[in-house]
Parts: structure tokens; sequence; C-alpha cells
């Protein structure tokens, strides 16, 4: 299927206090009964996480994890996350300009010396970041999906498509520019990718399941995607492999751990304050003044009580939410893709929990 993603954050009015308090169990039964109304015939699967504060209130998962073997999905599952990885390599290129190893306005052409077009290499870490580069969408890769590629052959068939605007100019989503800021990553860490995000990220904050994707099987327990076709017709989707995504769409997660990175996100525990700032509000898109895009999250400035990342392409869709007022993460995954998958599910789940 072909790229399919939406970054959305909404502003909405907070909900005011619930007129009693709601026990642990029926909060649990409220949101298991939006996750079984959920799955329908366009889902195969899906895994719902939701944690208030340090609470888990909820982690559940309903449907198969993979319709050939019958395997049915866990809270254990893990899914590909695809365009919502591009927060984690945003998270690793901010802890760099916080060690003092490169600056926000450095252009990339000072770090990534090999086989970058001229006209790519004044191009700034700020606008690769946030999507306004003019780099492309994506890129047609020249061999099989499984096989590995290496960073500079990412560069070489990247460099293959035009400029789309001027650099800094206007807003267009680019796994480019996050291919590119993967590569920076491995780069300037000394590192391939995967074990950088081990080491900065998923060991500190206790991610076991957080990592480069390794192909949904029998050995695994991630799951298959499918793409939703039409209304009685689903199809797997071939495993792209995690070098040909690099820091645009490799890694694999539980909805638990998704949803605790998130939780850590938005509690200090990743970033300082200046990179969250970074990362939520400071970086605006020329031609869309009343938003601030970055790092795979849009924060929308009118009164936000809320910022969701919605995202789904090639076989999976991911829902991530957080509600600042009230300390609560939200996370729904899903191993299919198509039109109309992804919804408002963690609207509802708010909902049920306040």
């Amino acid at each position: 299927m072909k790229l399919a993603a939406l970054f959305i954050v909404a502003a909405l009015a907070a909900s005011g206090p619930a007129a009693q308090s709601i026990s642990d169990k029926a909060i649990a039964d409220r949101i298991d009964a939006l996750g079984r109304a959920r799955l329908g015939p366009d889902v195969v699967s899906l895994s719902i996480a939701v944690s208030r504060k340090k609470d888990v209130l909820f982690e559940g998962a309903y449907g198969m994890a993979d319709m050939s073997t019958q395997r049915p999905a866990t809270a254990s599952t893990v899914y590909r996350i695809t365009g919502t990885s591009m927060q984690f390599t945003a998270a690793l290129v901010l802890k760099l300009i916080e060690r003092g190893k490169i600056a926000i306005d450095d252009p990339i052409g000072r770090y990534l010396t090999m086989g970058l077009p001229p006209e790519w290499r004044p191009i700034t870490i700020e606008q690769l970041l946030s999507h306004t580069s003019g780099l492309a969408g994506s890129i047609t890769r020249d061999t099989p999906p499984h096989e590995p590629a290496s960073s500079a052959t990412l560069v070489a068939w990247a460099s293959r498509e035009p400029l789309k605007f001027t650099p800094g100019m206007s807003f267009s989503y680019s796994r480019v520019g996050y291919l590119l800021l993967g590569a920076l990553v491995e780069k300037l860490y000394g590192k391939p990718y995967d074990v950088v995000l081990r080491d900065e990220i998923a060991r500190p904050l206790k991610l076991a399941s957080l990592g480069w994707c390794a192909g949904a099987g029998k050995d695994t327990l991630e799951a298959t995607g499918y793409e939703d076709v039409s209304p009685n017709t689903r199809r797997p989707v071939a495993n792209l492999h995690p070098s040909k995504e690099l820091g645009a769409g490799s890694i694999c997660a539980t909805a638990g751990d998704l949803n605790a990175w998130t939780r850590a996100l938005h509690t200090g525990r990743v970033l300082s304050s200046t990179s969250y700032t970074t990362f939520t509000t400071s970086i605006k898109s020329p031609d869309r003044p009343a938003i601030a895009e970055c790092c795979s999250m849009v924060v929308h400035r009118n009164r936000a009580v809320y910022r969701l990342t919605l995202h789904h392409e090639d076989g999976f869709g991911a829902e991530i939410a957080w509600f600042p007022a009230d300390s609560l993460s939200v996370t729904v995954l899903y191993n299919t893709s198509g039109q109309g998958i992804i919804g408002k599910l963690p609207l509802g789940i708010a909902d049920a929990v306040r």
C-alpha cells in the first residue's frame, strides 16, 4: 500500500470533573467494551494500553496477530509502529543537541558528506525535524523488501528525486528527511541505529519490546500486517527490512511499551525542558502558522488539551494520545491499514476513564 499518514493534534475544551469516582473495574470494563466494539471486519487485531500518572489502567488485545496460523493478539503482541518511529529519531537527535554535538540550525551537509546532492547540503536539522526540508515523501527501493540496505544506498535512492520546494518555505511530510536523520544518528553516536535506540531509550526506560522489527513468524511475538482492500478482503503486507526505513519507520513495540514511552516523553524523563519545547511547540511551518510541526507530532496552539498522533500505513496503524490535564496516556495499535482504519478510539477511551 502506498504511504498514507496523518499526524493530528486537536484542541478541544477540557471535560469537567466526573460527578463521582469510577472504580478501576468499571474503567477496565468500559475500555474493554470499546475495544471489542472497534474490532470488526476491517480490523484484524488491535491492542490497547491506558495509563494515568504512574498507574496502568488497562492493557488488552483483540483479534488475530496472524490470520494464517490463527495466532491471537495478546498484550505481548509486538506491532510495527511505522512513521511513529520518527518520534524516537527526533528524540535521539535532540539529545545530540543537548550534548552540544550539533545545533538545530546546522546544515545536514556538515555531517553527511558523502552522496548528498549539492542542493541538499544546506538543509538544516530543524527543517528535517519539521518536515519543511522540501525532500520527497518516500523513496523507490531497488531491491527485494527483505534485503538490508546501507544508509549510503538509501541516500543514493533518495537523491534521484528533486526537491519539491525551497527548504524552509513550506510543509510536506517527508520520510526521506528522517532517513537522513537516522543516518546522522548512526554517524554521531558511532553505532548502528538499533543499538543507539537500545542504549539511549529502551534500556533506560525499561521498554523491553522496543527495537528494530524482526519480522512476523512462528518464533516471534510480532504481528503480521494486513491491508484492508475491501469489506471481505485483507491481504498480508511484505515486511520491509528495518535498515530500509532507518529513522523513518523501522521500530516495533507493544502497546504497553509505546504507552510507557509517551508517558515518559511528556513527563520529563526523556528530554530537557528546552528540547521538549522544541519537540512540541517551537518549530513552526511557514504556511501553517497556527500550529507547530515537529517529530511526528503536531501541536495546535489554541487551548490544546491533548496531543494526538494518528498514523496508518503498510499493514499497521497507531493512535497515540497524551492528555496533559489528566496525565493520561492512551495507545491503540492495529495490524491492519486501509481507508477508515484510524478513528477516534482514544477520545472515547479518555471519556470512559474520566
